[in-house]
Parts: structure tokens; sequence; C-alpha cells
């Protein structure tokens, strides 16, 4: 993304939400009546044809199998794991990279008690908050919006600046961000997370192998979507193998740690009329919990154990 202009790749995955939408329900792998709003241009003529939409859809498949299943089970999953954390009492929410999130608009069980912090460019938050004026009307009062630049600009200092509470038990969403941030950004994240959130926090990202941003991967989606994204100035730079993340979280002040593999994803949301939809192995997710102070052993360490 050039510094100054919103993010084409959070619109695409916008569409791709819009476009599942229209299916029956029985065929949704997930539903977002919102995503339309965020379209123009060419991303809301495809959007408006059907032979356009048939037509990006086959071309999205060939040339990047299995990525829109990843993409659309990836929402699917947060938005159930957002809603059993509502549930269990998560007064605070911060969207990291929160791209064209309606998360806010469209969840039932995020009601006005919970204040819901939108973290993202400069850009592409200015364009979003257009478009929800233009089209929807002014945003609730529970939505704060936290313009930020991750790779160069202190997280903390804007979420402060904006009435984060770090006494308040919280769910930080951090998804389709972590593959474009250096090491530093994402251990800093990671560290503001850990120190800045009572003990209970939680957190769920997902991330991508090494191999695939570092090009070494095999596989047709990881080198085509390497491409694309370098295209569109959105390059790869982060990377960490499932068997690696354990560890890696538990040295940033984070425990009960569950990775979710594209196995449990598809027998989760694959099934019935979705059943024979492909999913990519390269997307991988992540939730843990922020620790007590006196369970972090290595929270005064350097931060830097595995770089």
């Amino acid at each position: 993304m050039k510094k100054t202009e919103p993010s084409q790749t959070a619109e695409k995955v916008a569409l791709t939400r819009a476009i599942e939408t229209l299916l029956p329900k029985n065929r949704r792998i997930c539903s977002d009546p919102y995503a339309k709003y965020f379209l123009e241009g060419r991303m809301k003529r495809i959007y408006n044809a059907w032979l356009l939409r048939k037509i990006f859809c086959a071309r999205t498949e060939i040339g990047f199998p299995g990525v829109m299943g990843s993409v659309l089970a990836r929402t699917r999953f947060i938005d159930d794991y957002l809603r059993e954390q509502v549930a269990s009492g998560i007064k605070q929410i911060v969207i990291l990279g929160a791209g064209y999130d309606t998360r806010a608009l469209r969840l039932e069980t995020v009601n006005k008690t919970v204040k819901i912090f939108e973290v993202d460019h400069p850009a592409t938050q200015k364009r979003k908050i257009s478009l929800i004026k233009q089209r929807l009307g002014s945003p609730s009062s529970n939505i704060i919006f936290v313009p930020v630049r991750f790779n160069s600009q202190n997280l903390g200092e804007r979420l402060f600046a904006g009435g984060y509470r770090k006494d308040n038990k919280t769910l930080f969403i951090w998804e389709g961000v972590t593959y474009y941030l250096s090491d530093a950004a994402v251990d800093d994240t990671l560290r503001f997370v850990a120190e800045n959130s009572s003990a209970g926090s939680l957190i769920v990202f997902d991330y991508f192998p090494p191999s695939v941003a570092n090009g070494t991967s095999k596989l047709k989606e990881a080198i085509a979507m390497r491409a694309f994204f370098a295209q569109l100035g959105e390059e790869l730079t982060f990377g960490i193998a499932p068997d690696e993340m354990k560890t890696f979280l538990s040295a940033r002040g984070f425990g009960r740690i569950s990775n979710v593999s594209r196995e449990q994803l598809k027998k989760k949301y694959f099934k019935g009329e979705t059943r024979k939809r492909q999913i990519s192995p390269i997307f991988c997710i992540v939730h843990a919990m922020v620790l007590p102070d006196n369970q972090q052993q290595f929270r005064k360490g350097n931060g830097n154990e595995r770089f």
C-alpha cells in the first residue's frame, strides 16, 4: 500500500465477503451484509454483475487455489470467537489493522456497552469513515477510530489517546495484518498487548509460515500471492512456523495458546453444501490469553527471543 492511499487488499477482501453474502445461507461460509458498502469502481462493478462475479471467483480460485475459502473461514472463526468472548464478559475490543472490518456493525453481540477501537492506516481509515457516513450514517458512539502506521508509530500512544483502558479485559483481533509487518513491528505489538491489558485478555490473529513470506514455498497460491502483494506495494515480510508459535507467544507473556489448523476449519465450516470448497494450508490462526504478571517468566526479557 502506498503511504497516502487506502489498502487495495482490504477492498478485495471486502468484495470476497460481499459476494459470499449473496449465496443462499446453506452455501455460505460467512455473512457480511455491510461489506458491499466499501466497494467502489471496478470492485463495485464486479459485485453488481452476476457474470463478473462468476469470472472473478473462478479466476481467483484458479490463480490462488483455496485462498478465498481460507479468507472466509478466517473471518467466520474470528466472528465465532468474538461472540464467545463477549458472552464471557469482554467489554473492550481492539481491532488491529481493521481495514473494512464490519463486526462493530453486523454482530448482534457487540452492543453499545462494548467499546470497539478500530486501529488502521490513516488513508484506509479515512476512506472507511467517509463511506460509513455516506451510506450508513454516523458511526455508533462505541466505535473509536484510531489512525496509526504500525511500522513507524507507537500503538500505545494512539490507543490511550483514544480512550483505551488497560484495566479492562480486552479482546485483540489482528486479522490479515501480520504478514505485511516487520519482525520488530510484530514484536512491539505483542509486547504492547501483553503489557497493557489485564490478565485474561485475549488475542486472535492469523499468520503465514516463513516459506510464504520468504518466497521458498512451492505452493501455487503462495507464489501467486507473494507476487500479487508485491505488485500492490504490500510485500509479505513476516512469517513463523506453527510449531514455533507456542514458544514464541509464551516468551511474550501469553498462555493458553491454541493453533487452529486447516483441518479444524474444514471440519467446522466446510460441510453440507460447502464441503467441496477448498481451503489453503498457508493460512494459520492462533489465539492466546494474557497471563498474570506472576506467570510471565519472560516479560522482562528483551523481546527478541526468536529474532
